[in-house]
């Protein structure tokens, strides 16, 4: 069997047995249940006890392509309006998420949000490595770029966002976790409602622009 990064082997489960994993015939300490995950290549076998009774199963043989992590700093400051383009990893067929684990992957133009933490995976021969957090934080570094200083409530949010501003809202977009666009509409207010309503329940970026200043954060659909 050939696997990245780890097989998980089972056996049927028993009330009355017991259960000891082996590598290449040799115990695996606290290797004790139905099931084991290898995370190394290996002849592995399972020995099931019930009273005076036990079976060996058939060795199976693993192959096991482990692939590192790639490398990035793990905090990184860049000018407030960028993209996941513009952050900093080395490694092979890079991929970017939103969490640890799970979600689908993200594009390389999903806005990124201040404060935010995102995931980095690269994929050498097929085989996936762990993902790395890097935090994010954006920076003022022109006066294009400026923050807006806004409140929005509610979060998480069922039907109607609402947003204040020190100056006209101009547009607000929102995006789904794979940085793909699902509502935008356009304003001239410094007080807006956006009816998120048709929108299925997760997690959304929200990006809301206005003459000279844009404000990213990230929101909960309920």
């Amino acid at each position: 069997i050939s696997s990245c990064n780890s097989q998980t082997l089972s056996v049927p489960a028993g009330s009355n047995n017991t259960y000891q994993w082996k590598k290449e015939g040799v115990n695996i300490t606290s290797a004790t249940s139905n099931t084991y995950t290898a995370v190394e290549s290996g002849i592995y076998a399972c020995t099931i006890t019930n009273g005076s009774c036990n079976y060996t199963t058939s060795n199976i043989v693993l192959t096991i392509t482990a692939t590192s992590a790639p490398t990035a700093p793990t905090s990184q400051t860049v000018n407030a309006g960028s993209t996941l383009a513009s952050l900093v990893a080395s490694g092979s067929n890079l991929q970017w998420y939103a969490a640890a684990t799970g979600g689908n992957p993200l594009l390389l133009n999903t806005p990124l949000v201040s404060g935010s933490t995102y995931y980095v995976s690269q994929t050498i021969n097929g085989c996936e490595s762990q993902r790395i957090p890097v935090a994010v934080n954006l920076s003022l570094a022109t006066e294009e770029n400026k923050l807006m200083d806004m409140k929005y409530y509610p979060n998480p949010v069922e039907n109607i966002l609402y947003l204040s501003s020190e100056e006209n809202i101009s547009k607000v977009s929102v995006y789904d976790t794979a940085g793909k666009l699902v509502l935008v509409k356009g304003f001239n207010s410094k007080s807006v409602s956006l009816d998120i309503s048709k929108l299925i329940a997760g997690n959304y970026f929200v990006k809301v622009e206005g003459k000279s200043k844009t404000k990213e954060f990230k929101i909960i659909k309920k």
